[in-house]
């Protein structure tokens, strides 16, 4: 889906695995060689700045190139690193937030991660996702705990800090370029999100609503996917095909939700939205 987020979206190539799940030695021995160069730095005798420790799921897992496969993060390696707290003068607002992709919930700290892990969880591609993953720290002191972690289906991992525009101070950009500079190293990316666009979100709040998967699904499917048989249809006729008792409307909605159907996240919907099967083109 078309979906502007203010954020820089580069991706680089990058599967986290344990140990056991490496068959090859030698390449065993290069991602154990390369981890170190980036977790085994002193502060004695380092630059103010200069990288220190890694704390979290980069520590506990090894950043190995596309190819291997990828093993979702269990246990303790899915645990964040700090706990989420908000106290009466706090600006943000936490929220334990239900994830359809790992099966359970996550502990957020705003809304804006909310929505960024909204964002994510619709998403086909994305896999896995971690909240407060890792916790880096620099020999000047300065140290940082991006907000999200996620994994999509060709192994690449992406590290997300969400802040809104207007608080992206001088602070942290730093951090934020040291971050990406860290994940760059073991082939990860970074982004910042600063929050999709309104009609974006709204759209975003409708569909997540039917991220349950009603009981119904299988059933309903094959009279849904037979109507676009013969390409993109408007939104109308797709809800015009309920017998009345909303099991079919409810179903579409899910599938929208899945990405097996496809609606322009960042356009105004009304009945007049071409929705298009996934693998469809569009007339």
């Amino acid at each position: 889906m078309g979906v502007s987020v203010l954020s820089s979206c580069r991706r680089s190539e990058g599967v986290p695995l344990q140990r056991d799940a490496l068959d090859d030695k030698d390449l065993l021995r290069d991602v154990e060689d390369e981890f170190c160069r980036v977790q085994c730095r002193t502060v004695a005798g380092e630059p103010a700045g200069r990288f220190t420790d890694v704390e979290g799921y980069w520590a506990g897992w090894r950043p190995v190139r596309v190819g291997l496969g990828f093993r979702g993060a269990t246990g303790e390696r899915s645990l964040p690193v700090r706990k989420v707290r908000s106290a009466a003068l706090s600006r943000h607002i936490p929220v334990r937030a239900r994830v359809s992709t790992i099966g359970g919930p996550l502990l957020l700290e705003s809304g804006l991660e909310h929505e960024l892990v909204t964002w994510l969880d619709h998403r086909r591609d994305v896999e896995w996702i971690v909240a407060q993953p890792v916790r880096l720290t620099w020999s000047d002191g300065i140290s940082h705990c991006p907000d999200i972690l996620a994994v999509n289906s060709y192994g690449q991992v992406q590290v997300w800090d969400a802040r809104p525009a207007a608080r992206q101070d001088d602070a942290f950009d730093l951090k934020a370029a040291r971050t990406g500079a860290e994940c760059e190293r073991v082939g990860w990316s970074y982004s910042t999100f600063a929050g999709l666009p309104a009609v974006a979100s709204s759209n975003l709040r409708w569909i997540a609503g039917a991220r349950r998967i009603p009981e119904w699904l299988e059933a309903a499917r094959p009279a849904l996917m037979e109507l676009f048989t013969a390409g993109p249809r408007p939104l109308r006729d797709v809800l015009a095909s309920d017998d009345g008792r909303g099991f079919r409307t409810r179903a579409f909605w899910h599938l929208v939700w899945t990405e097996d159907l496809v609606m322009e996240l960042d356009e105004l919907w009304d009945e007049d939205t071409l929705v298009v099967a996934r693998g469809g083109a569009e007339a």
